[in-house]
């Protein structure tokens, strides 16, 4: 049956002076980003540059040294990880951190169950099987999970355990969505599924998301704007035409300023 579009708790992700190191190295300096309600923000910029640490330390997987993280207006500095995901923060990971020897539905269960003390009580006292959220069963869909539902992971193409992965992380119903190169290892066919269930659920569920990724073809497609990192500094950031003529851009990704024929090759990329 079709998922009547229900939308999640919107609130506006914002990152103010966000500066991450490790011992004497500063992998992000001083950014400034911000995604509200409903809009797709692409994260790019050459390998190294710092985006997945950013997205670390947005989750709070990784301790920022200075800057602020709010969520709808409240500081997140002092939370954790899983506290900062029972406030609205939802992630996937490069390393997809499935449970492979769990079938792909108690995987997404696993996603969308409740993270709250009394959850863990209720589960511990009588488990049970929950109904999937709304938004669960739409990613489902989008993705053509459905035939996999009852498969192990471990039995899926690497493509399909990524799509899981995406799928596991809405599950939760976040306000915000950190998706950390969720097209690696994708084909075509993939990637615009990826793409199409970004856009809706964006347009249609009110999500905030931010994609850091190296498809360009996807980025283009969904992104509203796009903020370029380099050696842990935000260097650009507007739209993706836009961003891909600026000479600082074409200097991070080619080393070098580049001359109008490779200009018209990054912009297509």
């Amino acid at each position: 049956m079709p998922v009547e579009p229900v939308s999640v708790r919107p609130a506006r992700l914002a990152v103010a002076g966000l500066t991450v190191t490790f011992g004497a190295l500063t992998a992000v300096r001083d950014i400034d980003l911000a995604v509200g309600p409903g809009e797709v923000v692409g994260l790019i910029g050459p390998n190294g540059a710092g985006k997945t640490s950013l997205i670390d330390a947005i989750s709070g997987h990784t301790c920022a040294a200075a800057g602020v993280v709010t969520l709808g207006g409240t500081p997140l500095d002092r939370l954790g990880a899983s506290r900062r995901a029972r406030a609205g923060i939802g992630r996937s990971f490069q390393h997809l951190e499935l449970f492979d020897d769990l079938t792909v539905l108690e995987n997404i269960q696993a996603g969308s169950d409740p993270r709250d003390s009394r959850a863990y009580l209720t589960n511990l006292l009588a488990a049970r099987e929950r109904p999937l959220p709304p938004i669960a069963v739409f990613a489902i869909g989008v993705f053509r999970l459905r035939d996999d539902l009852f498969r192990t992971v471990s039995e899926l193409p690497y493509g399909r355990r990524r799509l899981v992965s995406v799928a596991r992380a809405v599950a939760a119903a976040p306000s915000v969505l950190l998706l950390d190169e969720p097209c690696a290892g994708l084909d075509q066919t993939e990637s615009a599924q990826l793409a199409r269930l970004l856009r809706r659920l964006a347009d249609d569920w009110g999500l905030a998301i931010v994609i850091n990724d190296h498809d360009m073809s996807v980025i283009r497609g969904v992104c509203d704007r796009v903020a370029v990192v380099d050696v842990g500094r935000k260097i650009a950031e507007g739209w993706p035409a836009e961003v891909c003529r600026d000479p600082r851009v074409q200097a991070a990704y080619l080393g070098r300023p580049v001359g109008e024929f490779e200009r018209k090759g990054l912009a297509g990329a």
